[in-house]
C-alpha cells in the first residue's frame, strides 16, 4: 500500500508544526501551507489523500 500524502492548512506556527511532526512520526507523507490561499493553490495543483484544514484562516 502506498504511504499517503497529507495537506495540513493552518496558520498558527506551533499547531502546524505539531500536525506535522506528528502525521511525519506516523508514516505519512505531509505538506503544509501557512495560509488559505497557499494552500488552495495546493490543493488544486495536486493529489492529496486528505486535507487537514483550520476553518477560521484569515482572508477566507
Amino acid at each position: 500500500m502506498a504511504i499517503s500524502t497529507i495537506l495540513v492548512i493552518e496558520d498558527d506556527r506551533f499547531i502546524g508544526e505539531m500536525y506535522v511532526r506528528s502525521l511525519k512520526m506516523a508514516g505519512y507523507n505531509v505538506e503544509w501551507a501557512v495560509d488559505g490561499h497557499d494552500g488552495l493553490v495546493m490543493a488544486t495543483n495536486q493529489h492529496y489523500d486528505l486535507i487537514l484544514l483550520d476553518i477560521m484562516l484569515p482572508e477566507m
